[in-house]
């Protein structure tokens, strides 16, 4: 009588025979106080991006006010010239 051989896959994938547990935290409601929590997060989120949508517009038109100003400078003051001395 011949002893049956086990059967053996590259790289160590054997198939296993136990059952795989389900997830039990998938199924489970969330309790009221988690979904207080839940909604306070979400509206204190929503304020927060309302706040920085706000805060945005003046710092783009302040930088552009600056670097009209810094054009106008760059335009009305005098260059420097070279300066050449010739022997008298």
């Amino acid at each position: 009588m011949a002893k049956p051989s086990k059967k053996q896959s590259l790289l160590g994938q054997v198939q296993s025979n136990q059952k795989k547990r389900t997830s039990t935290t998938k199924n489970r409601r969330p309790s009221p106080q988690q979904i207080a929590a839940m909604k306070a997060q979400q509206t204190a989120q929503a304020q927060q991006a309302q706040t920085a949508t706000d805060n945005d517009r003046p710092k783009g038109k302040s930088k552009w006010i600056a670097l009209a100003v810094i054009g106008i400078l760059f335009v009305v003051l005098p260059k420097p010239q070279l300066i050449t001395y010739e022997k008298l």
